[in-house]
């Protein structure tokens, strides 16, 4: 693979190597790629902590954010210290086992022109199978939602919940409503809008329990008969409705998804 960067992602690549610290591009510009989509942005790894980031790029525009997750933004591209994750693995795949799914797990040394993979993340992404990295519990509770992103990836992918993953979040789905701000789960709705078929994001809401939370009012469509001009139940109906508006209009799409809840 050969991924191309812009201007201001090489430069910190190469200052972070020239200060003798290793740099890796990760997560969704990685997957993107692998998908043969276009991807914006640019997120890089480092061994270097935020302070030594900052140090090394004094002459750019640099802000550092996050407390348990150490970010700096160099000139607007997202720069991560290290995470400290399993002992007995080495940085990048120490840190790439914190993160949320497998195909999210990959990360790319731009030196070496190598993917580093340690979960299987590119065959995932090949087969269309959504599966926490590592043990599911664990990333669940680090962050309730990633249960809904898990969902929404299978809508990106059109694809399916490995087993695992469907059970672990099943078990788990109360605690979106608990502990997750709605706000979040908002993006998260409006982002599938733009995948081909959001049909998928709340079809998988709805099979791990999750939906009844998030948009009651459309779960209870999912029994509801259709009537004598539909051959569908309404939820099926909407499903129809929402994905054959077109993804460049995402509220109307939303709007089309839930125009028959009021039944």
């Amino acid at each position: 693979m050969k991924m191309i960067m812009d201007d201001t992602a090489e430069k910190i690549f190469k200052g972070l190597r020239e200060n003798g610290f290793q740099a890796f591009l990760v997560g969704g510009a990685v997957r993107d790629y692998l998908m043969n989509s276009s991807f914006e942005d640019q997120d890089i790894l480092t061994n270097a902590p935020p302070e030594a980031v900052a140090g090394i790029f004094s002459a750019c525009r640099v802000r550092c954010v996050g407390k348990t997750f150490p970010v700096c933004l160099v000139d607007g591209v997202e720069v991560a210290s290290h995470r400290s994750g399993s002992r007995r693995l080495p940085f990048p795949e120490s840190d790439l086992a914190c993160r949320d799914f497998t195909i999210n797990s990959m990360a790319w040394d731009p030196m070496k022109n190598l993917l580093i993979d340690p979960f299987g993340g590119r065959e995932d992404l090949e087969k269309g199978i959504i599966r926490f990295t590592g043990d599911a519990r664990a990333r669940i509770l680090e962050d309730p939602l990633r249960m809904v992103r898990a969902c929404r990836f299978v809508s990106l992918l059109q694809g399916r919940l490995a087993a695992g993953t469907r059970e672990a979040v099943l078990s788990h789905a109360p605690l979106v409503g608990e502990r997750v701000a709605f706000e979040r789960i908002r993006l998260e709705i409006l982002k599938s809008m733009t995948h081909p078929r959001p049909s998928l994001f709340f079809e998988t809401l709805a099979d791990t329990g999750l939906l009844a939370d998030i948009l009651p009012c459309l779960d209870r469509l999912r029994d509801l008969d259709g009537g004598p001009h539909h051959g569908e139940t309404v939820f099926r109906h909407c499903m129809l409705v929402g994905d054959a508006i077109i993804p460049g209009q995402p509220l109307l799409r939303l709007a089309g998804f839930l125009h028959d809840v009021g039944k």
